[in-house]
Parts: C-alpha cells; structure tokens; sequence
C-alpha cells in the first residue's frame, strides 16, 4: 500500500465523517402534506430550510446555524414566487434591516432589528415609491414623532409617542393641508382642549378633558359659527345644562344634569317652535319615566309609559288630526297583547296578537 493511501486511511480514522440527514416535517399523519424541509449534521439543523403550504407551494426560505435561524429568512407569495418580506436573522435572533414588498416588487416596508427588537425609524411606501407613514420606535413601541401623509405628499397625521402610547400632540389634516383636528395627550390620554376644525379653518367644536374624561365646556358649531351644541362636563359626567339649536339660533334641544343625573325632563323642538318631545325621568335617576311626542302642529302623537327602563303598558298613537290610528300594548320593551289598528272615522279595521315580541296566530 502505498504512503499516500495510508495517510489518507489514517485521516479519516482520526476524522469520523459528519452525519448529514435530510428531515421532512409533514402536515397530515399520512406524511403526504410537506411542511418544512431541512438538513441536520452531528444533529444540528444546518444550511437551507424551506417550508411549504398545505398545497405544497413554497412559501418561506431560509439559512439554519448551529440549529438557530443565522441568515436571511425570505417570505414568498405561493401564488407567483415573488418576494413578500426578508428579514435578517443572527443566532435566532432579528438583526438588521428588514424589508416587506408589494406584489410587483416595490418595497412596502423598511425597518431595524437590534437584538430581535425594532429600533428606530420604520418607514412604509406607497406601491409609487412615495412615504406613507414614518414613526420611530424604541424597543419594539412607537417613541417619539410619527407622520402619515396622503400620496400627493400632503401630511395627513402627526403624533407624539412616548413608550408605546399617545404623549404630547396629535394633529390631523386633510389632502388639502388643511387642519381638521388637533389634541394633546399625557400617557395615552387626552388632556386639554381638543380642537375639531370646518375646512376653511374655522372652529367646529371645542373640549376639555382631563385624564381622559370630558371634563369642562363642550361647544360646537354650525359652518356659519353658530353654536350647534353646548353643555359642561365633570369628571366624564354631564354637570350643567345641555343645549342645542338649529343653524339660525333657536334652541332644538334642553336639559339639566347634576353629576350625571338628569335634573329635568329632556324637551325637543320642531324648527317651528313647537314641542317634538317631552321626555320625564324617574327621579334621581337617568331611567326612563315617560316619553310624549307631538306632531309639528303641537296635536298629541303618542305618550310612551316605562317601567324599570323599558315601555310597559298600553301605547295609543294619533294621527296629526287627532284621530286614533293605532293601540299597543307593551311588556318588558316587547309588543305584547293586542295591536289594533283604525281608521279615519275611529273604527277599527284590524287587529293582531303578540306574545314576547312575536306575532302569533289567533
């Protein structure tokens, strides 16, 4: 035998050959259904893994070291191949710039890993290529300044986080630049006026909050300035009176609240003046007592009787005239009893049986 042939038979005496094994994992028990593919040397996966849908498409591929994703990792969209997403993997752990795509290849999404955490700035792309939104992040939360804008270039939002939740000013505009809301937030709540505006830059409504809650005036308005709606808050809780008016000044709606509670019965008007409805509360209560409604030209339309919040008895409604068009008859908020109908002379011309809401066979 000669000394190179020895030399050799020596070597791999000392060097055992390396056990390499090709592994299959299966979706179904029949092991037809190929899930994942990968190598396995001295029993560490190493090298290319693929994975595959259920209909065998391949869907994902990536590098293996030392049995840990060490490399890129490439999402792909079974249905044509191409790239959905690369991330980069050191020791099992995301490191580096990851992008997402769109189906024909333009970046979607860029971002950065530092120890399987995002830091940084991560951006998104309209399919143009133009920005669609930046926010920064720390330690995988928004912190700091994020903006969004329309595709024409135009700012569409601005926010301030800190550690993941709304901090300081949120500002919202419309395609134009124009400004249509802006508030300030204190760990995650709003705090402060919040402003809404018309796009001409007037004013559409005005509030307070505090930690959260409504808590001061509330006031909105018409196109025109006009106060649409106007009422005091305290603590979430309605605490004063609460108006409304239609655009050329009238009252449309009144009521009187203490920490919540109703102090007087809701009223609401027609343009005209007159009551459209009158509604009662139980006392001390928010429940409802009593409903009455009128037609426009003041006549009676209906009186709706509760009981612990829900319509209980009989309900008689009228037509503008004031004559009787229908009877009905109600328990626990359901029609139950019989629903008579009439006509113009007061005669009734049909009736119908109700059990717990349902109509039900004579």
């Amino acid at each position: 035998m000669s000394k190179y042939l020895l030399f050799v038979s020596a070597l791999l005496l000392s060097f055992p050959l390396a056990a390499q094994d090709t592994i299959r994992t299966y979706y179904d028990e029949e092991k037809e259904l190929i899930k994942e593919i990968y190598v396995r040397i001295n029993g560490k996966a190493e090298g290319m893994v693929k994975r595959y849908s259920e209909d065998g498409q391949l869907i994902q591929v990536g590098q293996l070291k030392n049995d840990q994703r060490h490399g890129l990792f490439v999402d792909i969209d079974p249905a044509n191949g191409d790239t959905l997403r690369i991330v980069p993997f050191i020791e099992n752990q995301r490191e580096g710039l990851s992008r997402s795509f769109y189906p024909g290849g333009q970046v979607q999404q860029e971002l950065n890993f530092v120890s399987n955490l995002i830091q940084g700035k991560v951006t998104t792309y309209f399919p143009n290529g133009k920005i669609k939104d930046q926010t920064f992040f720390k330690n995988d939360r928004p912190d700091g300044l994020s903006q969004s804008f329309f595709e024409n270039g135009q700012v569409n939002q601005t926010i301030e986080y800190q550690e993941g939740e709304y901090h300081g000013l949120t500002e919202i505009y419309n395609e134009q630049g124009q400004k249509i809301r802006s508030a300030t937030y204190k760990n995650g709540e709003i705090e402060g006026k919040e402003l809404e505006y018309f796009p001409d830059g007037g004013i559409k409504s005005s509030v307070v909050y505090t930690k959260g809650l409504l808590d001061g005036e509330y006031i909105s308005y018409y196109p025109n300035g006009q106060v649409a709606r106007k009422g005091y808050f305290k603590k979430g809780e309605p605490d004063g009176d609460l108006l409304e008016y239609f655009e050329d000044g009238s009252v449309k709606s009144k009521i009187a609240h203490k920490k919540g509670i109703p102090q007087s019965p809701l009223i609401v008007y027609y343009e005209n003046g007159n009551m459209s409805l009158k509604r009662e509360f139980i006392d001390k209560t928010d429940l409802i007592l009593k409903e009455t409604f009128y037609h426009p030209n003041g006549n009676l339309f209906q009186i709706l009787p509760y009981t612990d919040g829900l319509l209980e008895g009989e309900v008689k409604m009228y037509s503008e005239k004031g004559i009787l068009e229908e009877v009905r008859n109600y328990k626990m908020g359901r029609l139950d009893g019989p629903r008579q109908f009439y006509d113009e002379e007061g005669k009734l011309t049909k009736e119908e049986i109700y059990k717990e809401g349902k109509k039900i066979d004579k």
